[in-house]
């Protein structure tokens, strides 16, 4: 009996030891013990959730976007949420500056967003460097070369204000707020204030007395006095009208500058973050505990925590001498942070460069709506599965079924400039740099010039019997049959295909033939028989030999797409069409036949033939913007538009 109680005991015991010891792990699985627990905010006792059987996702998952339609509703315009350089929050809203494609605005509650273009045509209007929100609502934008911008709150116009109306400089980075209303601007030349009720800037220089140029960052903190942070030197700050130069600063060229509630100051650097506190700045990089040493951007929680977001490490939380790294492993799209800000209800929000924007909530990131991965659109095509893919400057992206799939980290380069798809059902994709990846549903290969490419530079892609070929933009073709690569140059294709001339597409006829337009070259041709030959029409290096779209329509009519018009080669016969016949204007980018029907896209809109009439569409119809330099149609009947840089838009009408 006495043997039964003491193993009795002893079990008591271990059972004891095993939970204290699973309690003290869960406890260091969120951080150091100490006196006091570290717990990230929105992590507090997190009320329990049935969990749900998880979809298949890739890259961050599926996305169903809404519709952005034009004025009619046969239109619908995406844009991508990616390409974000910077981020301000007023109330519920998150706004995000974009590189090329204007704002995007978030309901923080919704989840809902949308974009504000300017009407200016300066693609540097689109391209912005800095955001802020006025204590107001009023938004203003820093653009990368066309000044800065005023967006009131409620408004969608832009007021520009730029070198001539007293900004130092049209390259604006960085803006701020004091707390009598003055608004200043950091240029590449100088700074500018705007004064609360005034029209005119007034321009502090290094003729002036400014101590700097090339500003990078501005803050105005309690105690009224205004920092500012060069790129090739250590801050100073204005009191009054004397400007004080800091000393003992350990780095040069700080790009952020954030007030904590004791007073101090955070400086994001290439070489870590800056505190700066009573005359001392201290540096802290990997070796205290921060994830990545370039840090971007940076944001003080109400508990005095501080979130850092790095260029290729995700974000840092700093809080009580500890650190806590969050990544792609912990939930983030991406590790190129750009924006962080805090929400409502505690909620974190934080932008990344390239894979949209997030929340932090109940200790998950959880993802907003998203775009199409990229608004510059290198090619546009639809696979025997009904799916329909993009290829842009930024990655790819897949729409099937009604949901977009997008794909970056997964490509050796990210520009991504043609599509094709073999019978067994994998997907070629050719990039700009990195060569072809193969795709096949789970696993991706890349082949590049070691494994037989003439080289990494894909800018086409086309199928025939005789297999896969790419084309390089000045080193010929390559062909992939049999799993080996054979290289088509000048020597072997009688000197159709000339090296000086740059091909610019690629096309694939009925018979499997295939044509080849180049830039000033003309146009190439190779038959099934392995016969090269140049299409005599389409000569004229400075006019006709410039084809950057090659179609067939349905009654083997060719079509042309070349600098000076539009041709049509039928029976031996060259017809040219130009802007009095109703092109939107003459140097045609591209071209695509809907039957009897050609589509051809240029910079100032698309337009259709059907042999007869010519009609014409623009941004006034539903264009995401004029400038179109792709077109696919698909066997449903839509058109797909791709853009220079103001992403995709769908016709749906006749």
């Amino acid at each position: 009996m006495r043997q039964q109680h003491s193993f009795r005991r002893r079990f008591v015991g271990l059972c004891t030891t095993f939970v204290v010891v699973l309690v003290l792990l869960a406890s260091f699985s969120q951080g150091a013990l100490g006196d006091d627990l570290f717990v990230l905010p929105g992590d507090e006792a997190p009320k329990p959730k049935k969990r749900k059987k998880a979809k298949a996702k890739f890259q961050g998952g599926n996305y169903k976007l809404p519709p952005i339609y034009g004025p009619r509703k046969e239109w619908q315009s995406l844009r991508s949420t990616s390409q974000i350089t910077c981020t301000a929050r007023y109330r519920d809203t998150l706004w995000a500056g974009t590189s090329g494609s204007g704002l995007i605005r978030w309901d923080m509650r919704s989840g809902g967003y949308r974009f504000y273009v300017p009407s200016e045509k300066d693609a540097r209007a689109r391209s912005i460097l800095a955001l802020a929100a006025a204590p107001n609502g009023d938004i203003w934008i820093g653009t990368n070369g066309f000044g800065v911008a005023r967006l009131k709150r409620g408004r969608s116009k832009w007021k520009f204000y730029q070198y001539k109306h007293g900004l130092p400089g049209n390259i604006v980075q960085t803006i701020a707020f004091a707390p009598n209303g003055d608004v200043w601007v950091g240029t590449q030349r100088g700074v500018a204030r705007l004064k609360r009720g005034r029209s005119k800037w007034k321009r502090y220089t290094i003729r002036k007395g400014f101590p700097a140029t090339d500003i990078r960052a501005i803050t105005v903190n309690r105690a009224g006095q205004v920092w500012f942070s060069p790129n090739t030197g250590k801050p100073f700050y204005l009191q009054g009208r004397r400007y004080v130069k800091i000393k003992r600063f350990p780095v040069i060229g700080s790009t952020c500058i954030k007030e904590d509630a004791r007073g101090g100051l955070w400086f994001c650097n290439d070489q870590g973050a800056i505190y700066y506190k009573n005359g001392r700045g201290k540096l802290y990089t990997t070796e205290h505990g921060l994830t990545r040493g370039v840090v971007q951007t940076i944001h003080i929680d109400p508990s005095d925590g501080v979130w850092l977001g790095t260029r290729s490490g995700g974000i840092s939380y700093y809080k009580n001498n500890r650190w806590v790294t969050m990544n792609i492993s912990s939930g983030l799209p991406g590790k190129d942070v750009r924006g962080i800000t805090g929400g409502p209800g505690g909620q974190l929000f934080a932008a990344t460069h390239l894979n949209g924007a997030v929340r932090y909530k109940g200790g998950r990131w959880h993802r907003l709506p998203v775009g199409v991965v990229g608004n510059q659109i290198r090619a546009v095509a639809y696979s025997p599965d009904g799916s329909v893919w993009l290829g842009t400057a930024s990655g790819a992206s897949r729409y099937y079924k009604g949901y977009w799939f997008n794909y970056t980290n997964v490509l050796p380069n990210p520009d991504v400039r043609s599509f094709t798809f073999d019978p067994e059902g994998n997907v070629w994709i050719g990039t700009y740099g990195g060569g072809v990846v193969r795709f096949n549903g789970k696993k991706w290969k890349t082949f590049e010039m070691l494994d037989g490419l003439a080289s990494n530079r894909i800018v086409a892609s086309a199928l025939t019997p005789e297999g896969i070929w790419f084309a390089h933009e000045q080193k010929g073709l390559s062909l992939y049959t049999a799993g080996k690569w054979k290289t088509f140059t000048a020597k072997n294709t009688r000197h159709t295909l000339n090296p000086a001339y740059k091909i610019l597409t690629m096309f694939t006829a009925p018979d499997y033939s295939i044509s080849i337009g180049s830039l000033g070259g003309g146009v190439t041709r190779h038959r099934v028989d392995g016969t090269w030959r140049k299409v005599r029409q389409m000569r004229g290096a400075a006019t006709k030999g410039v084809v950057s779209g090659i179609a067939k329509d349905k009654n083997g009519r060719w079509w042309f797409g070349a600098k000076n018009g539009l041709y049509s080669l039928y029976k031996g016969k060259l017809k040219r069409y130009t802007k009095r016949d109703g092109l939107p204007h003459n140097h045609v980018l591209t071209v695509a036949a809907d039957g009897n029907k050609i589509w051809l896209g240029t910079k100032k809109g698309v337009a259709v033939f059907d042999g007869n009439s010519w009609r014409s569409f623009t941004q006034d119809d539903g264009l995401a913007h004029n400038h179109v330099t792709t077109i696919t149609v698909t066997p449903w009947g839509e058109k797909w538009f791709g853009t220079a840089n103001d992403g995709l838009t769908i016709y749906r009408g006749e």
